[in-house]
This record gives structure tokens, sequence and C-alpha cells, in this order.
């Protein structure tokens, strides 16, 4: 059982940092979009396949020219910066929740997993799942508004909206658990 325990805070950390990695990746991207333009137009969009997509927001470009790509790799590589910034908060949240389980975490006193700071982590885990769509929501109508429905279109997956929803159940569980876990606590 340890080995499992290590291995599952080892990828949640390493999922952390791969996702900072998106980030940054993203804003690059971003900054590429707006100052290298020529350069992305030679080099890369050649390789490009009409569409752009992360964690069930996706964005077709259906224009094949400069002033059409690039306004859309902008727009998404800004909702990407969003999008993977939130999942690597999951991960983070996942990480110290493991840490908090396994007592290496030094801000909790006890290892139990019904505890405040656990029940708030699940909370914000549920609320960043659910926030993904919203940012797909905001795509969609900045690049309607801006490149016009024909030029590129976002679409959007509700799977974590789903997810969020039981994030959010399982969360009324540990509170309902660290409640009974202080009366019985009182009673000793």
């Amino acid at each position: 059982m340890k080995g499992l325990q290590k291995f599952s805070l080892v990828l949640a950390k390493l999922l952390e940092v791969l996702h900072w990695i998106g980030v940054v990746g993203m804003a690059a991207a971003c900054v590429l979009s707006l100052t290298a333009k020529d350069y992305l137009w030679t080099y890369l969009v050649p390789k490009f396949e009409g569409e752009f997509s992360t964690y069930g927001i996706y964005m077709e470009v259906t224009g094949q020219d400069i002033s059409s790509i690039m306004p859309a790799l902008t727009l998404f590589s800004l909702g990407g910066i969003v999008v993977m910034s939130l999942m690597a908060m999951v991960f983070r949240n996942v990480y110290l929740m493991l840490k908090t389980v396994n007592g290496t975490n030094h801000h909790t006193r006890r290892t139990t997993p019904f505890q405040h700071d656990m029940v708030r982590m699940l909370k914000e885990i549920g609320i960043f799942f659910i926030s993904l769509p919203s940012v797909g929501l905001v795509m969609c109508i900045v690049s309607g508004i801006l490149m016009g429905p024909d030029l590129a279109r976002v679409g959007i997956k509700l799977e974590s909206i789903i997810t969020g929803i039981f994030v959010l159940c399982l969360t009324q569980a540990f509170s309902y658990g660290m409640e009974l876990e202080n009366d019985v606590d009182g009673l000793v």
C-alpha cells in the first residue's frame, strides 16, 4: 500500500508541474501569435490541421489565412492559460490531500481525511471542474464578437460539470464525516 501512496503523490505532483509548464507554453503561444506572426505563419501553420483543443474546449478555424488563424491562436492560448492553471490547481490540491492523509503534510495536525482543509480542497476541486466550461463559453462569445462565426467556432464538452458536481457531493460527505468525528472526539 505504501508504494501506491508514494506513486500517487509523485504522479499528482508531476501532473501539477506539467500543467504549469503548459501554462508557460500557452503564454508563449499567445505572445508569439501577437509578435511573431510571420514566423508562425511560415514554420508552424503549414502543420496546422484546423483545430485547437484542450480539456473539452476546442476551436475550429475555418479560414486558412493569417488574419483568421493568428487571432484564433491568441484567443485559444489565453483560454488555455486559464484552463491549464485550473487543472494545475486541481492536481496541487490532490497532492496536498494525499500528503494530509499520509500524515506528511506539516500544515495539519491529524492524518484523518475528515478535517476542514480536506473539505475546502475538495470544494475547490469541484469549483475548478465546473469553471472549465465557463472558460469555453467566454471563448465562444469573444470569438463570435471578434472573429465572427464564419472564421472560428468554439465548442464545449460538459463532462467536467458532471465531475465537478460529483466532487461537490463528495465534499458534503466529507463535511458530514468531519462533524461526526468532532462529535466522537467531544464524547471521549
